[in-house]
């Protein structure tokens, strides 16, 4: 078991629930993006997902590819997040990479840069499980948790493989798609979870649509933790020009999000 697996398991353990907040690494630019990656923690996240930008980021929905096109243009890269995480320590940091950038920089020479620096893990969506084992083995040698994703349409069988190989966390999908906010859940959602958590041994977070306390306290008790992310990066959208009302914005989310969870 892993570093990151050991720290959410002893948020579980505590009878607390995971907030796993994500921003875009370099949006609107790198200070900025630094600056909100500590009120994020100061609002009461537990870790930190950190997208690295691609250009095709097939997963993500518009408001995710918007914040991904702003950082493109900063010049963002890998590079850029290894210096991200030299300079952050608050909360650990999980990269959501696709795998196309780790490629090109090398996998190994990745994880084993990843390592001295402490990132806690990395979530990259567009690796099927039937090729992520050798991604997972890397990722256990320099304790780096390579969680995986369970959908509304894996089946039992295959969400029990999946488990097996996941490290740190289950990413549970809510809805098939991309991201993006939404104003409700599917209605067998909650059906969904307790199927899946009949059989996950991992800790379980759900991510994809969240937007509100009031959603959080819809689904957080089939769950072990949420993942929010175009609601937040929507924040920074709406406040590019205004940097301390963006701030000031996205702690009074997180924290009311922190609240829900605790409540």
């Amino acid at each position: 078991m892993g570093g990151l697996q050991r720290y959410f398991q002893d948020i579980i353990f505590k009878r607390r629930k995971i907030l796993l907040p994500y921003i875009t690494l370099g949006d609107p630019d790198f200070d900025s993006c630094l600056k909100i990656a500590r009120i994020v923690a100061e609002a009461g996240a537990d870790a930190l997902e950190i997208g690295i930008p691609f250009s095709d980021p097939l997963a993500d929905g518009p408001t995710i590819q918007k914040a991904v096109n702003r950082a493109l243009k900063n010049n963002v890269s890998l590079e850029t997040g290894f210096e991200f995480l030299k300079r952050f320590s608050l909360i650990p940091v999980v990269f959501m990479s696709y795998f196309n950038p780790l490629l090109a920089y090398g996998v190994d020479r990745f994880f084993r840069r990843a390592k001295r620096l402490n990132l806690a893990g990395v979530v990259i969506p567009d690796l099927p499980f039937e090729e992520a084992k050798e991604v997972s083995i890397l990722g256990r040698r320099n304790d780096i948790a390579v969680p995986l994703f369970i959908s509304p349409t894996t089946s039992l069988q295959r969400a029990k493989q999946i488990n097996r190989m996941s490290e740190g966390f289950i990413y549970y999908i809510s809805v098939t798609g991309v991201t993006g906010a939404r104003k409700k859940f599917p209605p067998q959602l909650i059906y969904n979870l307790k199927q899946i958590r009949k059989i996950v041994t991992r800790p379980l977070c759900l991510g994809f649509g969240i937007s509100s306390p009031f959603q959080i306290k819809e689904i957080k008790n089939y769950v072990d933790g949420v993942i929010v992310g175009s609601a937040v990066v929507k924040k920074i959208e709406s406040n590019i020009n205004r940097k301390t009302r963006m701030l000031e914005e996205i702690f009074k989310f997180i924290n009311s999000l922190r609240r829900a969870l605790d409540g």
